[in-house]
């Protein structure tokens, strides 16, 4: 292996060890909350049992009683409901910290390759690095954010099974259609039956490489609102791609204009087409992407495109 592309590896382990860290602390911090929320029930619990062999019931408190015992039911189940979220926390903790073991110990062998090998790097080499095609991003910050999380799940499916779990809380019902309710709200075909169908995709799936960014996969961006409403202006856009020799294998348009919200609902792909959008992102014969975004007054619009060359 080259030295830059050690130099690349190791750059791509040690991001990928401060996404586990920090990963890590939340799950330590949310251990802890349990932990005292626990601690604070049990010991309402004793006290009411304490208070059961204390006091005698007669007429006058028989109220006060069946007001504890409708807490201590509150208490029981809150206490079960937190025992078996801390062990979900606490496996999942124990998988991070063994996940970040390995990536460490992976960096430091890319890093004794790198020191035997001894190879200058002077800034000749660097702009080379730094032109590698997957070092290439695309422009807007909203679409870099998207990117990024696609090679992430791409590289590693199951790391995202938690988010979508969690993300499930945010499933609501109005006017009898299932909604989810974020930064923005979306509307849902079947709710939570298709985050549970992501959850088992993700588990099932293995690793695959990284898509690089190709600036040649991008489109023109629409600069009217009569061209982000026109729905022939993005299949006229990819005509105009596949005219210049560019192969060009899906295509498809994103309006949320939440990059976290609109990630987590490409991977559930509650939509009329489901699956599509999420077997695009998993796919393992696609090797590159164009991805652009832009706002419009209050309309908004993220165009994404795969190519398998």
């Amino acid at each position: 292996m080259k030295n830059k592309n050690i130099k690349i590896e190791i750059e791509k382990e040690n991001s990928y060890s401060n996404v586990l860290n920090k990963r890590l602390e939340f799950y330590l911090q949310e251990k802890e909350n349990l932990k005292e929320k626990f601690e604070y029930n049990l010991n309402e619990y004793k006290d009411f049992l304490e208070l059961l062999k204390q006091k005698e019931i007669d007429v006058n408190n028989i109220l006060l009683f069946k007001e504890k015992l409708k807490n201590y039911k509150i208490l029981e189940k809150n206490k079960n409901d937190l025992l078996i979220k801390l062990n979900l926390i606490q496996q999942e903790h124990s998988i991070i910290k063994s996940k970040l073991e390995n990536l460490i110990e992976l960096k430091n062998e890319l890093e004794e390759k790198k020191e035997e090998k001894s190879i200058k790097s002077d800034n000749k080499s660097e702009s080379i690095i730094h032109s590698e095609k997957n070092e290439l991003l695309p422009e807007d910050e909203f679409s870099k954010i998207i990117f990024e999380n696609i090679n992430l799940i791409r590289e590693n499916p199951q790391n995202f099974v938690q988010m979508i779990e969690d993300s499930k809380k945010n499933i609501i019902v109005e006017n009898n259609k299932f909604k989810y309710k974020s930064k923005v709200k979306v509307g849902l075909i079947r709710g939570e039956p298709a985050f549970d169908e992501a959850i088992a995709i993700l588990k099932l799936n293995s690793p695959m490489p990284k898509l690089y960014f190709n600036p040649n996969l991008t489109i023109r961006l629409p600069s009217t609102i009569e061209e982000i409403q026109d729905k022939k202006y993005f299949p006229n856009q990819i005509k105009n791609l596949s005219n210049k020799g560019i192969i060009v294998n899906t295509f498809w348009r994103d309006n949320i204009n939440d990059p976290l919200t609109s990630f987590i609902l490409m991977i559930v792909d509650d939509y009329k087409d489901k699956g599509e959008k999420r077997n695009d992102i998993l796919n393992p014969n696609n090797k590159s992407i164009g991805i652009c975004s832009t706002m419009i007054d209050n309309y908004f619009a993220c165009y994404l495109v795969f190519s398998q060359e």
